[in-house]
């Protein structure tokens, strides 16, 4: 054993009376890796809230172990004697090891605590493999894991993954020293979870047997749940994207399951009735089949399809819109008959105004951003002119009001960039003041699409985002804009603080989002689903043909935030949500619309938890 052991002496703090540290290397239980270590570095840290257990886990992450740094010493491997300087002599710390190849790969660490050192004291730290490994999902499981598979009797679902030293590249890890856990954002410690076999040594190849049942603890968890396979030493923290489904509370459709609507859906929605019921419109073409207008509204908080409108005016009708009033809200519509609105009740489309003679190609409204709560008025594009209206009515608003101002604004930008489509207008916060943007996307001839924001200030600003466009939920620390960018490990969705800069807004990001998306969004929504610091990410991707629902919930601290995806049984061509929250009473509900129909979801609800 004393052949085995390195030693490294005296390692002295500062003073010639203080008491003289002893580091021993221990590489008795892996002999081939001592060989394999060029240069070891020992440093020593004082972070009186961890403990070597949780740095072996791989839950101290580089940034919290560089502000308890005290000391570090780095030294030629087989080397003998190094000075320490700056060692605390009181209170708790952390002696790490970490052993580099050749290559400056970090194949070896190690850890020993100690408190006070009030004599001469000599530390031996086992060397360990750090260990490389990758889950392996079947099919069935992916995009995310689904917790728990089945209520019935049976096995549980099964997992693959791979353990395998650094150094080596075979499974010195013994089988009872890789485990699965649980974890969720109310408990963010590990909930013991799932057993683990070795396979096959010199692959590296482990199974897990997952449970049928979820720990008591977190038998009641609604959305996302990290499964996290712990070995000792890491090269990474391998953590699977679970899901507890949540409730399906209604899935109306608005064509057969054997049908293809052949037009943009354009959902529309408003609140109508007491206190805040929904009433959803949706253009739906089937090939054969004249245009209609599918009319679903909310009843006992649930979702039904009313009926579907058709005739010689939903035949012309291209665009929907939902236009909130504080007199009273309505989906509308613009042909060159006049405006109507849908009246749910019937279902029907009932004339409200006449119009300027045109049908709107495209119908948004603007949002007053003094109150959420009602619109400002309708922008309306015909060919390639933008109006701006500030109700329904013959005559456009005037240049000097503000949707008829940013009217204006979209005409020009239109004249030159043809054919950009207009995603969304938000309200954003620039030097304290509200001010309505429109997010445009432009193509050019190679696919590269850019995003601006044009406004009724300045020039167009170019946006970093490569998708979907939205701002946070309203409140004293409110972000402007988060939207997806590509990074190096993937997109990200990353949050901006407006800033005026001459005549243009000035984007700086503030770090308060910054999320890892599974791919481009195309539709996102920020919101606070729990009590924590940071905001929460919904976005919808596009994944094996269909819309998935990506789930990010904040924590306490960047870095413990969980993310988790579901599959939403949806296709479409604009998949979007339709409000958030939905239904009356409820701290978060969520509606999905894709071209085919809406899918409404209790998310405080785990499907596991409601009765048959």
């Amino acid at each position: 054993m004393r052949r085995a052991l390195a030693v490294l002496a005296p390692l002295v703090a500062a003073g010639c009376s203080d008491p003289t540290i002893a580091i021993a290397i221990d590489w008795s239980a892996h002999l081939g890796l001592r060989d394999q270590v060029t240069e070891v570095r020992v440093t020593v840290n004082t972070l009186t809230n961890q403990a070597c257990a949780t740095l072996r886990d791989g839950d101290v992450d580089d940034a919290e172990l560089a502000l308890g740094l005290q000391t570090a010493v780095t030294f030629p491997n087989g080397a003998s004697t190094h000075a320490l300087d700056g060692v605390p002599r009181l209170g708790p710390k952390l002696f790490v090891l970490e052993g580099y190849d050749a290559e400056h790969r970090r194949i070896a660490a190690g850890c020993r605590d100690h408190g006070d050192i009030d004599a001469d004291v000599e530390l031996a730290i086992v060397a360990e493999p750090v260990i490389v490994t990758r889950v392996v999902l079947t099919p069935d499981q992916s995009p995310s894991l689904t917790l728990p598979r089945t209520t019935s009797g049976g096995p549980g679902d099964r997992l693959t993954f791979y353990a395998r030293e650094l150094a080596a590249g075979h499974a010195a890890l013994d089988p009872l020293a890789a485990r699965f856990s649980l974890r969720t954002i109310e408990h963010p410690a590990d909930l013991p979870f799932g057993e683990t076999t070795r396979v096959d040594e010199i692959t590296g190849e482990f199974r897990g047997d997952l449970p049928q049942t979820m720990p008591a603890d977190a038998s009641a968890a609604v959305g996302p749940v990290e499964l996290v396979l712990r070995v000792p030493w890491p090269d990474r923290v391998q953590r699977v994207a679970a899901f507890v489904p949540a409730a399906v509370l209604a899935a109306p459709r608005t064509i057969a399951a054997t049908e293809a609507n052949a037009v943009r859906p354009d959902w529309a929605f408003v609140t109508s009735g007491p206190p805040d019921d929904v009433v959803a419109a949706s253009l739906v073409e089937v090939a054969g089949q004249p245009r209609r207008i599918a009319v679903i509204t909310e009843e006992d908080r649930t979702l039904k399809l009313r009926g579907a409108i058709t005739s010689a005016v939903t035949g012309e009708a291209r665009a929907l819109a939902g236009f909130r009033r504080p007199a009273g809200s309505a989906i509308v519509t613009l042909t060159r008959d006049g405006w109507y609105r849908v009246d749910p009740a019937t279902p029907a489309l009932v004339p409200i105004a006449a119009g300027p003679g045109a049908t709107a190609d495209e119908l948004v409204a603007m949002p007053s951003c003094g109150n959420p709560l009602v619109d400002a008025g309708l922008l309306v594009r015909t060919a390639a002119a933008w109006q701006g209206f500030t109700a329904p009515g013959p005559a456009p608003a005037a240049d000097d009001e503000p949707v008829g101002a940013l009217a204006q604004r979209l005409t020009a930008f239109w004249g030159e960039h043809p054919g950009a489509a207009l995603e969304d207008v938000l309200c954003v916060t620039v030097d304290q003041a509200a001010l309505a943007i429109a997010v445009l996307a432009v193509a050019d001839d190679t696919g590269f699409v850019a995003r601006y924001a044009v406004s009724n200030i300045g020039a167009p600003t170019v946006l970093p985002f490569v998708g979907s466009v939205t701002v946070a939920v309203p409140g004293p620390n409110a972000i402007d804009l988060v939207g997806p960018i590509p990074t190096d490990t993937g997109v990200r969705a990353v949050s901006y603080r407006a800033k005026r800069d001459g005549d243009a807004a000035l984007l700086i990001p503030d770090q308060v989002v910054d999320y890892p998306l599974p791919a481009v969004p195309s539709r996102m929504i920020v919101a606070h689903a729990n009590t924590d610091a940071y905001p929460d990410v919904l976005a919808l991707v596009p994944f094996q043909g269909g819309v998935t629902l990506s789930v990010t919930l904040g924590a306490a601290r960047p870095g413990d935030e969980l993310t988790a995806l579901v599959r939403t049984g949806l296709t479409g061509q604009s998949p979007r949500f339709v409000r958030l929250p939905l239904l009356e009473n409820d701290d978060l509900q969520l509606v999905i619309a894709g071209d085919a129909g809406l899918v409404a979801f209790d998310m405080l609800t785990p499907a596991h938890a409601m009765a048959p």
